[in-house]
């Protein structure tokens, strides 16, 4: 295949992954979920004011929800939420965009990797990944460092080939841009910048590296400097509490069990290890890992489509064959990526290990390959097994997935605010409830959805108050409404869960102006305004 056919393609199979990337992203999944409202206000007031949710200039890490997140994403969506303004696009095409880009870097280490045919088969099993277009549609911070961190690690693999000092420097000014992005390359950026040179020796000597060593270091030292001041301001940040030894049942059972000390300490190394081992596992790659579903739902997909299991296995088994040399720095990505996932608690985090993906993809063309051409009836067969199940794939994530999972992005603030903009103007009190879901067992953050689709002024926002037990901004007011001792204001609109409807003296003053209901059909929440 001629390069020009290679950019050919590869660009008709980005276009392709670009649809698939944005097609509905407005309205599936069917709200802005939790991470991706905080991000989103963030983005907003830093770009209208330079300040955070909380006031802070120009932060090296949002506080968010105190999990003090990377602010790559924040500040490169600044532009984004210029054009298109305080809604899903403003926040999601991002994201969309870097998957995109994915494509294109995967084609070209996929090319660099063996050849071109591979580098064509490694961007479609992207593009068509079920993992790779779920953490597109969504403004995913862990979706743009693992496309920056990705171009990082192509400039390592042309620097091995061209030996152009250039690239080294690409490289470290993508790998220390990716810290910026997100936690898990705050730890597998460095690893993979100080391990793949080791690799690549004795062909390049291991100090040839040192300018992509310097610029990482210089780049990414503000950042683990930030995150040192951050442990002394607040040592109980939600950033510091997912390690795995922080996790409430072992905790509970470090300190409580009679067990041990070495059996304690086993237990404490084991927990890791067998995080690890689970991103590995058939059913977190290819059974019910994606996490569209609850795992026992048989729409559930994994991260890959099932006929990728068997290019899998050949690729994994003719790796020296099709790859040659190159495989080493394939396997070395590979078993990297889970490392710093695996040291939280919560099982396996799909999120936190996106780059995975990367190696696996390659690994998986390279499988394909093998197959057409020394086996091209298997081939052909794999061949529609994949489309096949794609196309069971589409109207999965396109129509059972944004039916059913409005509770997971917390459905219904959006469109409350929308019902009442309106009339809003004619209200002195708003107060909506923070608690959602069928049974009211979700609590939210409503403050930001309105803030944020509202276009609330971000100075108020930066100065809201807590009163009895409220947050409140304006005449907005967010928390818990006890209708027995609710003091009912004139000119009030009551914004509640579906579970919470009035009783006792509210009865009489209040009269039920709208409800809102989620895509399967469910009351998610009721509007009340005084009569």
């Amino acid at each position: 295949m001629s390069n020009k056919h290679f950019v050919l393609f590869l660009i008709l199979i980005s276009v392709f992954g670009f649809y698939l990337r944005t097609k509905n992203i407005a309205t599936n999944p069917p709200h802005l979920g939790n991470d991706e409202i905080s991000i989103a206000f963030d983005s907003y007031s830093i770009r209208t004011v330079g300040k955070d949710e909380h006031g802070r200039s120009w932060p090296l890490s949002f506080m968010s929800h105190r999990s003090y997140k990377a602010p790559l994403y924040a500040y490169l969506n600044t532009p984004f939420n210029y054009i298109f303004g305080n809604n899903e696009y403003g926040i999601r095409m991002l994201s969309a965009i870097s998957g995109t880009l994915l494509i294109l870097i995967i084609g070209l280490l996929g090319k660099t990797s063996s050849n071109t045919s591979i580098g064509i088969l490694s961007a479609i099993i992207i593009a068509i990944t079920p993992k790779a277009i779920m953490a597109s549609r969504i403004g995913y911070e862990a979706n743009l460092a693992l496309t920056i961190m990705s171009f990082g690690v192509l400039a390592m693999i042309y620097y091995r080939f061209a030996k152009k000092t250039i690239w080294l420097i690409v490289a470290g000014v993508f790998l220390g841009l990716s810290v910026w992005g997100y936690h898990t390359q705050w730890g597998l950026a460095p690893m993979l910048a100080f391990c793949l040179p080791m690799l690549f020796r004795p062909k390049i000597k291991f100090t040839k590296w040192w300018p992509t060593w310097i610029l990482l270091v210089v780049i990414v030292f503000p950042i683990y400097l930030d995150f040192y001041q951050t442990q002394l301001s607040d040592s109980h940040n939600r950033a510091s509490s997912q390690i795995w030894y922080q996790d409430g049942q072992l905790n509970d059972y470090l300190k409580n069990s009679p067990d041990n000390k070495v059996k304690k300490i086993a237990v404490l190394l084991i927990s890791p290890i067998n995080n690890y081992i689970e991103h590995f596992s058939f059913d977190t790659l290819f059974g019910d890992g994606l996490g569209m579903f609850e795992r026992t739902s048989p729409l559930e997909f994994g991260w890959f489509l099932l006929p990728c299991l068997p290019l899998l296995i050949v690729g994994l088994i003719k790796v020296n064959t099709i790859f040659g040399d190159n495989k080493n720095w394939l396997l070395l990505w590979m078993a990297l990526s889970p490392i710093i996932p695996a040291t939280t608690y919560g099982g396996v985090a799909a999120v936190r290990n996106l780059s995975i993906m990367v190696p696996l993809s390659i690994i998986t063309a390279g499988g394909w390959w093998y197959l057409k051409k020394h086996k091209p009836i298997i081939f052909l067969l794999t061949s529609s097994l994949l489309l096949l199940h794609l196309l069971i794939f589409l109207p999965t994530i396109f129509v059972h997935f944004q039916k059913s999972s409005g509770n997971y992005f917390q459905f219904g603030y959006k469109q409350s605010w929308e019902k009442i903009k309106p009339v809003v103007k004619n209200y002195q009190h708003v107060i909506v409830e923070s608690r959602f879901g069928r049974f009211g067992q979700f609590v939210g953050v409503p403050h930001l959805y309105f803030g944020y689709f509202g276009a609330f002024p971000v100075e108020a926002m930066q100065s809201k108050t807590n009163e009895n037990g409220r947050m409140k901004i304006d005449k907005f007011e967010f928390g818990h409404v006890d209708w027995m001792v609710e003091e009912i204001q004139p000119k009030s609109i009551y914004v509640v869960s579906t579970i919470n409807p009035i009783v006792a003296n509210a009865i009489g003053k209040l009269n039920q102006i709208e409800e809102i209901i989620t895509p399967d059909n469910q009351s998610q929440f009721l509007i009340y305004a005084t009569k």
